[in-house]
């Protein structure tokens, strides 16, 4: 999956991520904007898109991982999930990284929820 912002082109790949010290599937891409520009941009988009708010971007706050706590994307899933993103600093800007769980130690991966990874994937 491709996705067009601005006039750069950015190509969406399967990948992983350690979260709990575990390898956790995930969707990643590069981005040529610094991290806090990309996270503001984030947060807006899932705010205005899915009315999803997530924590660790904000007034005081700049974290790695942002996280929505038993959000609700229906274009993913009609149950509740836990929403994650990840965007650290690269040497061309940024490195975003999104993973998504249905609650402990149950994550979306392209095996188990082809159906739910594929809507992330277009979402």
């Amino acid at each position: 999956m491709s996705l067009d912002a601005q006039t750069n082109l950015y190509t969406i790949t399967n990948s992983q991520i350690e979260y709990d010290k575990k390898l956790r599937p995930c969707l990643s891409t590069s981005i040529d904007l610094e991290p806090k520009t990309v996270k503001k941009a984030w947060y807006s988009y899932l705010k205005k898109n899915y009315k999803v708010k997530l924590s660790g971007i904000g007034f005081l706050s700049n974290k790695e991982l942002l996280t929505g706590e038993k959000v609700k994307i229906p274009v993913i899933s009609n149950k509740q999930i836990d929403f994650f993103t990840n965007v650290t600093e690269s040497s061309t800007g940024s490195d975003m990284k999104v993973f998504v769980a249905f609650g402990y130690d149950i994550f979306i991966s392209p095996e188990k929820y082809p159906v739910e990874y594929e809507a992330l994937k277009k979402s």
